[in-house]
């Protein structure tokens, strides 16, 4: 996963030192854990379908980032940048992820590693 993180760092903008490389690598997880691989995997690329879940998948990461960092360092990050930098590193994440086959398996490898350990948290 550090690697992938490290890709997505590189491929943002000037931008990304707004927030620093531990948010953007924050978000990218949050992206990872929330990313919807079997409705992706039905949705033409720019469809309207793909659309509304990247939509989706940005609230939900927003939602998720609101939890991680607080109320109030929340909106100070999300007024300085995130507002900017998530609909790009929501986008390196798809580009990346339609580009072969192996890296929707590594994705999907990550995703349940989560739930692996979100399931012996409970």
């Amino acid at each position: 996963m550090g690697q992938f993180q490290t890709y997505v760092w590189d491929n943002l903008s000037t931008k990304r030192t707004g927030v620093g490389r531990e948010v953007v690598d924050d978000l990218v997880a949050l992206a990872v854990q929330e990313w919807p691989s079997e409705l992706l995997s039905q949705c033409d690329f720019n469809s309207v379908e793909e659309t509304k879940l990247l939509a989706d998948l940005k609230t939900n990461v927003k939602r998720q980032a609101q939890l991680l960092y607080g109320e109030k360092r929340f909106k100070s990050l999300w007024l300085i940048a995130l507002q900017l930098l998530l609909p790009l590193i929501l986008e390196i994440v798809l580009r990346w992820w339609r580009e072969r086959k192996t890296n929707r398996g590594k994705l999907a490898t990550w995703r349940r590693h989560w739930e692996i350990e979100r399931e012996g948290d409970s």
